[in-house]
């Protein structure tokens, strides 16, 4: 058994294995010395500090320094570079404390934090202090440690990553972070006291092993001109947050964040870049938010999605691409408690396709107000939560959304692709979206010169008119007109191919290949009679009901004529024939029955926690009807 260690040799044990390269032996041979006995001492720079003066002073190179006012916050370590500069201050020896505001705003090009944040028990306030000294493109280096001993005060430590969440969250731009350690100098300034190993080039590695970060550093700058505001509402419960993808957009994304940042709508505004990009969108972007990232797209906006709501921190997201614009009401608190007392997880939004205004005319912007370009509702405002979101697989297909959605008609978002490219680029645009997805190009969307459709102002009024034109166009298609006179014993089908459109009204969705569900907690159907029926009537339903494990029955009323005939309690999705008589009092000399279906209990797909976009409330699933005498 090995004999039990005093604390001195387990210690020393410790530190000859930290300092141990891979290629040391352990056969016993004596402890490799860092530095050799008969060296003398010398006054150098910290073996830890080495590779970091030397990033530090190469980015002062890079910078126009002869012209920086520059402050040192926490000592004067750089003090000896003082005539380099324009001017030099240093503030407070650490620990450095922030006053209550900033010093004087806007008074300097340069603010170094030389192992000052860590020793300041507000960090982000001194760091937002900075913010405000620094005139608008001027730049900030901070100098920290991590892997080092205790030596008081010392209160914070941060790894790079860590660094820069800290920077951003500032309202910093152009973060470069970097690190520097290894195993050798961590050993050797583990020896108590707070003296340091000075460097030696003869004896010591520089080689970093990222492992070990005894250094840590930042570089950033202040955004040259104004940031988006974090504001939050206090009465608020979530936070709501921007999301834009560009690629190339320098001719864009101006206008798509001025948009943004004049609804005040979000607490968060993350610019997401296409790595491909070429031109200045990114730059352009920073003056907007200090959020700004280069992401890998595969080459489409739906592959990317994941990876950029990643990127934001706030509860709710609301996207947009670098071609739009907010148009209507982005009132917030209206939309805060429409999405908390309905408990929403997702809104759907219109969308105004914008077309070229007529130059001879001078009249203003205008949108197409007619299908399938109006209302193009998009799935644009969700919950970021990964687990309520299944992302699309493929170009052009919606994402899905567990949980209720709403449609919103007092805001919407528009599109300016028809304006921003020439006819000759839409139909490059088109092709490349056929040879994409030839089963879903879209190409009639953009090249829609040719087609027939009716254009309004693109403002309030105009999208008003719209939705009007849109709900009343709706209405007529629900209302219908008179159906084929039914005769006696014939059958009605409520499939795709069927008759019963003839006579569905109010309440019944879109006919599929199986037949039709009702939709609401209403149906109606209207069906002229060939001739009065004498006496009573038999109805008998072929028809299965929307129950699942979580809603397991059904419940309908049937009336006649305004005469009830009866009721089901339905408890299987399978397609089951049943029957109900209607007295001869509802039928007599009628020529025309209204049927209704009232639904106690429809239920909706968004309810059971299933992936989709299906709001509806479904009832019950119709397949074929007949009436006999």
């Amino acid at each position: 058994m090995e004999p039990r260690l005093t604390l001195a040799e387990l210690r020393q044990r410790m530190l000859w294995q930290l300092s141990r390269s891979p290629g040391t032996r352990t056969d016993g041979r004596p402890k490799p010395r860092l530095i050799p006995a008969s060296a003398p001492p010398i006054e150098r720079v910290p073996w830890r500090r080495v590779v970091m003066e030397r990033e530090v002073r190469a980015f002062f190179a890079s910078l126009p320094y002869r012209d920086l006012d520059v402050v040192e916050i926490g000592g004067h370590a750089w003090s000896e570079a003082a005539s380099s500069f324009r001017s030099y201050r240093s503030l407070d020896a650490p620990p450095y404390a922030p006053p209550r505001e900033p010093l004087e705003r806007n008074s300097c090009g340069l603010v170094i934090f030389e192992h000052a944040l860590e020793r300041t028990r507000r960090p982000r306030q001194a760091l937002a202090h900075a913010f405000a000294m620094l005139r608008p493109g001027g730049s900030l280096v901070v100098n920290t440690g991590f892997l080092l001993k205790l030596q008081a005060p010392d209160l914070c430590r941060w790894t790079e990553d860590g660094l820069r969440v800290l920077l951003e969250e500032a309202g910093f731009t152009s973060i470069d972070t970097g690190s520097w350690g290894n195993r050798q100098c961590l050993a050797a300034d583990l020896q108590p006291g707070l003296d340091w190993t000075g460097y030696d080039p003869a004896v010591h590695s520089l080689e970093n092993e990222p492992q070990f970060p005894l250094a840590v550093w930042a570089f950033a700058r202040k955004p040259a001109t104004r940031a988006v505001p974090t504001r939050r509402h206090a009465a608020l419960t979530h936070s709501v947050g921007v999301v834009v993808l560009s690629k190339n957009g320098a001719g864009r994304i101006v206008r798509c964040l001025e948009s943004i940042l004049e609804s005040r709508f979000a607490d968060e505004l993350v610019v997401c870049v296409d790595s491909a990009t070429t031109d200045d969108t990114a730059s352009l972007a920073r003056r907007y938010t200090p959020h700004v990232h280069l992401i890998e797209t595969g080459g489409t906006l739906e592959s990317a999605l994941p990876s950029m709501a990643v990127r934001c921190s706030t509860d709710y997201l609301l996207r947009i691409d670098d071609d739009e614009t907010l148009g209507g009401n982005w009132d917030r608190l209206s939309l805060e408690a429409l999405v908390r007392s309905n408990g929403l997880t997702h809104l759907l939004l219109p969308r105004c396709w914008l077309v070229p205004a007529d130059p001879q005319a001078q009249s203003a912007p205008r949108f197409i107000a007619s299908e399938p370009w109006f209302p193009d509702y998009q799935v644009r405002f969700f919950q970021n939560d990964p687990g309520l979101i299944r992302w699309p697989a493929n170009i052009h297909d919606p994402m899905e959304m567990k949980g209720r959605g709403m449609i919103l008609f007092d805001r919407w978002i528009e599109h300016h692709d028809l304006v921003l490219l020439p006819r000759s680029e839409r139909e490059r645009k088109a092709e490349r979206y056929r040879q994409i997805r030839p089963d879903k190009h879209l190409s009639n969307l953009y090249l829609y010169e040719e087609q027939p459709f009716d254009l309004l102002p693109a403002d309030r009024a105009g999208f008003a008119e719209a939705l009007e034109n849109y709900i009343g166009h709706r209405a007529e298609i629900e209302t219908g007109g008179q159906g084929t006179p039914y005769r006696a014993g014939a059958e009605i089908r409520f499939d795709a191919g069927g008759n019963a459109a003839e006579y569905l009204r109010k309440g019944w969705s879109t006919p599929e290949d199986w037949g039709c569900w009702t939709n609401g907690l209403r149906a109606e159907m209207r069906i002229p009679l060939e001739r009065p029926f004498e006496g009573a009537a038999l109805l008998e339903m072929e028809a299965l009901g929307y129950v699942r494990d979580w809603h397991p029955t059904l419940h309908v009323r049937v009336v006649c004529n305004r005469e009830p005939l009866g009721a089901w309690a339905i408890e299987s999705s399978e397609a089951v024939t049943r029957t109900l008589r209607i007295p001869a009092s509802a039928v007599a000399g009628k020529r025309e029955l209204l049927l209704v279906f009232h639904l106690d209990n429809p239920a909706s797909p968004a309810d059971s926690g299933e992936f989709g976009l299906d709001q509806r409330l479904l009832g019950l699933g119709a397949q074929r009807l007949w009436l006999t005498v």
